[in-house]
């Protein structure tokens, strides 16, 4: 039999480059890891949207006119096999379908990519178009020979005439630091690969800030945190022997971008795994809300089977990845938990943080004051219920809390009544309990079985009676001092029944005054307590 190999025709050359790179993003990708493989330390971008073109320059080893001719017109060759797994400076190369260099077909109708290598320039020239059929066809013609160049050896790839609008730089930025994390050193070290695209040089801190440090209330490293997430010997190992690294983190706020939550997987600098929950419901756990973990799982780019699909979005389903999930999956479900416990400790810091402020002390004396048990009992909770609620950030909002300083001061600190009695919404029901229940108090206190009204107190509180007697406080002060202080308990208690008897006597015989509001027959109820907190201050039987 004769040997034969498949041809590629154009219609697969278009069909290649629209169905893996449907993107401006993913079409750069491409490209500046290529640079990245090629040695580069740094690649410029210019967007020239005005005209539809992107021009990539990097300063990497260039391709002498034998490769681009030869090597880098082959579609699907394996750039590891060619560079042995790894570049002149030890780089993993990352490149390995071969259909890299297909990523601009489809979103832009003209290529041109000008290499220099040892101070020769080869440049090759890519157009593409449609017949009138309707089929798809590329020219592509490269120098006759290479040409010398006093330019410094590199790539420049320009892509030219695009059908689809490029985005702004920022988003283009952005994008890219998600995509990949090669980037490593900054502008001014000679060991570095940066990325510069406008006003924007995507080194490692621009990548850490824009992806990882995004106001973060926990973060786990892997492997040196795993034992928290995997308590199986044999799963721990397992990270360890392959190497995996990583962050596990979990957002001050719920993440609400789909790339960016969840578990994204790397493999040699370059997204291997968009965001993926797997097989964990992440409404199980309030947690998953914030969560966003990257792992760097080069392992699984280096066995001879293709375990990663061809547009880089999601793994294949294999042995060596199915094994991979399964160690993910546990550490997804262990995440919730830690989740749980580390924001309740975070939110037990907090309230005992802010239970040594001025404002709490200030608002607990408020409510401490307040007599009846049931309602201090009752202020209390609640209290604490809103200090709960107003966590934010680690800490607690004191702006969301502050006022309740002024709702525990506005409830009536009164003990004369029971806590169904206080706020009745009948205001002659609030005047006479509280009346009765003063007169009683004292009558019962000092045994006293006379007249009530003016007469009640004119005699419990006399200077010849002996019901009340001043205590050892009041005996402190001077004889005049004591006096006062008779005379006005004993004038206080007499206004009491005057205010009482102007609400249920009207001058119309009716029983009651039905002018006087609710709210001023609480303020009643107030000044009854304010009559006993005086007496159980100064009198004894």
């Amino acid at each position: 039999m004769k040997k034969v190999e498949f041809n590629v025709g154009a219609n697969a050359v278009i069909q290649l480059g629209e169905d893996l790179y449907k993107n401006i993003y993913g079409v750069l990708i491409e490209y500046i890891t290529n640079s990245y493989d090629a040695d580069a330390t740094q690649v410029d971008i210019e967007i020239k949207s005005d005209v539809g073109e992107i021009i990539i320059n990097d300063n990497g080893i260039g391709m002498s006119y034998d490769e681009l001719s030869n090597a880098y017109m082959t579609v699907g060759l394996n750039r590891r096999k060619v560079k042995k797994g790894k570049t002149s400076r030890g780089r993993a190369v990352t490149g390995r379908k071969g259909f890299g260099k297909l990523a601009c077909f489809g979103l832009f109708k003209k290529f041109r990519i000008e290499s220099i290598q040892n101070s020769l320039k080869t440049v090759l020239k890519i157009d593409t178009g449609y017949t009138k059929d309707g089929d798809f066809y590329y020219n592509a013609l490269i120098d006759d020979k290479a040409i010398p160049s006093k330019e410094s050896d590199g790539t420049t790839i320009f892509l030219i005439d695009n059908n689809q609008n490029i985005p702004e730089d920022k988003k283009l930025v952005q994008s890219i630091a998600k995509r990949i994390n090669i980037m490593y050193g900054n502008e001014k070290d000679e060991d570095k690969f940066i990325i510069k695209l406008g006003n924007y040089t995507i080194d490692k801190k621009f990548r850490d800030d824009e992806v990882i440090n995004q106001s973060n209330k926990l973060e786990y490293i892997i492997p040196k945190d795993i034992d928290k997430f995997l308590t199986d010997t044999a799963d721990i190992e397992y990270i360890k022997e392959n190497n995996i690294t990583g962050i596990i983190i979990a957002r001050n706020k719920t993440v609400t971008l789909k790339e960016n939550k969840g578990v994204v997987l790397f493999a040699r600098g370059k997204l291997c795994q968009e965001a993926t929950y797997l097989n964990t419901n992440p409404s199980n756990s309030y947690g998953y809300a914030y969560l966003y973990s990257e792992l760097n799982v080069d392992f699984i780019d280096d066995e001879n089977q293709d375990n990663i699909g061809t547009d880089r979005t999601a793994l294949k389903s294999t042995k060596t990845t199915e094994k991979l999930f399964e160690i993910i999956n546990k550490i997804l479900k262990t995440y919730a938990t830690l989740y749980d416990k580390d924001e309740k400790e975070k939110k037990e810091t907090a309230i005992d943080k802010y239970k040594n402020t001025t404002e709490y002390k200030d608002t607990k004396f408020i409510i401490d004051s307040i007599s009846n048990k049931e309602v201090r009992q009752q202020i209390d909770m609640l209290f604490n219920m809103k200090i709960k609620d107003s966590i934010k950030d680690s800490a607690v909002d004191n702006s969301k809390v502050k006022d309740f300083k002024y709702i525990a001061q506005s409830i009536t600190p009164t003990y004369i009544l029971k806590s169904d009695q206080i706020f009745k919404n009948d205001a002659k029901d609030n005047i006479t309990t509280s009346y009765d229940t003063l007169l009683h108090t004292i009558r019962t206190k000092y045994n006293y079985l006379g007249k009530d009204g003016d007469d009640a107190f004119n005699n419990i509180y006399s200077e010849k009676e002996n019901y009340a007697k001043i205590n050892d406080l009041v005996k402190q002060q001077t004889p005049e001092t004591q006096k006062n202080i008779k005379n006005s308990i004993r004038e206080l208690g007499k206004s009491i029944v005057a205010m009482r008897n102007a609400t249920v006597h009207t001058n119309d015989r009716k029983c009651f005054n039905k002018q006087i509001s609710k709210e001023n027959s609480k303020r009643f109820l107030v000044l009854v307590d304010l009559f006993l907190e005086l007496d159980k201050l100064s009198f004894k039987k």
